[in-house]
């Protein structure tokens, strides 16, 4: 028996409620397997396809309730809650609850704050992806699905100091919780510019730069 034979390969995104019924559907027009951990799929073309679906394990509150189960307590107070819907556990599809109570992604989805890939991915000189092949709609209000490519690239911690050098010089920012480490591939290309932004103001900067290194450092 094969690796592959464990994984979940679909070209159908279901979308689900809270209670595990699916209301909706998503065709892609190929095979997908879903990327651990990630709102995210890949296809044997090498394609990704963000927006398309997550595995649950769990979303963030700031108000827990009945038909939760409370899975630890955050230091963030506009996360407080850790929580999963029991129903839901290693379900697959985009479901009709938002990740995170401050933003308005569907667990497993892409809502309106996406959008901004396409406008950072003509900016940003040191982004990851080759291109976006497609932006496909999803029933769900301001949701979509991005289609894209990554480049075939290597690099070294001179391409890290690259990538901070880039981003001071030419005003690009992000937010300064966010696991930025994480979105970097090859040392020095970011894959998710979603949250990226232009600014000029030293408190951009300087939360970018933090968000960078602290990330750097709890990874390694």
């Amino acid at each position: 028996m094969e690796l592959t034979d464990f994984l979940l390969r679909t070209d159908r995104v279901p979308i689900l409620d809270y209670m595990g019924v699916q209301i909706d559907e998503v065709a892609l027009p190929e095979r997908i397997t879903p990327v651990p951990r990630r709102r995210c799929g890949i296809s044997e073309n090498h394609i990704y396809y963000k927006g398309a679906g997550i595995i649950y394990q769990g979303h963030y509150v700031n108000k827990p309730d009945a038909s939760m189960i409370c899975v630890s307590e955050n230091p963030i107070a506009y996360q407080r809650y850790s929580v999963a819907y029991p129903l839901l556990y290693q379900k697959y599809g985009i479901f009709t609850f938002c990740h995170q109570p401050v933003f308005s992604d569907y667990e497993g989805g892409c809502g309106p704050k996406e959008q901004n890939l396409l406008v950072m991915q003509e900016k940003f000189m040191r982004s990851a992806i080759e291109e976006i092949v497609d932006v496909m709609e999803v029933p769900l209000e301001g949701h979509q699905i991005y289609a894209f490519r990554l480049k075939q690239m290597r690099g070294s911690y001179k391409d890290t100091i690259a990538l901070m050098e880039y981003i001071l010089c030419e005003n690009f920012n992000s937010a300064w919780d966010k696991n930025l480490w994480a979105d970097v591939m090859c040392y020095g290309y970011v894959r998710d510019l979603a949250d990226w932004f232009i600014s000029d103001r030293p408190v951009h900067k300087l939360g970018t730069i933090y968000g960078l290194l602290h990330s750097i450092m709890k990874a390694d």
